[in-house]
């Protein structure tokens, strides 16, 4: 999947920098170890965001549309089921939980 950084990278800045400015933050004036950890720590929480955001719509669609019943000998194989219940879910990966 090619990636167009160079767009992601420009909106990023710009929002990283939208959210200092309140917080009396200059960028410019960060050291490069203070930036470093800043970045990380914003990029850590942009990644969460979006696997929560996908896993969440992955769910969503699987409620609607349901799924076949694969169980051998079930009397339902082969239809179509919905799920009646969920549950909340913690997902742990490397942007955090």
């Amino acid at each position: 999947m090619e990636f167009p950084i160079d767009f992601v990278a420009e909106a990023f800045d710009a929002y990283f920098q939208h959210e200092a400015h309140p917080q009396g933050i200059d960028l410019d004036e960060l050291s490069l170890v203070e930036l470093t950890q800043a970045l990380y720590q914003g990029l850590q929480a942009l990644g969460a965001k979006i696997i929560q955001r996908r896993l969440e719509a992955k769910d969503q669609r699987l409620h609607q549309q349901g799924v076949v019943c694969t169980q051998e000998g079930c009397a339902e194989a082969g239809q179509s089921m919905r799920r009646t219940a969920r549950r909340t879910a913690q997902v742990t990966t490397v942007f955090g939980e």
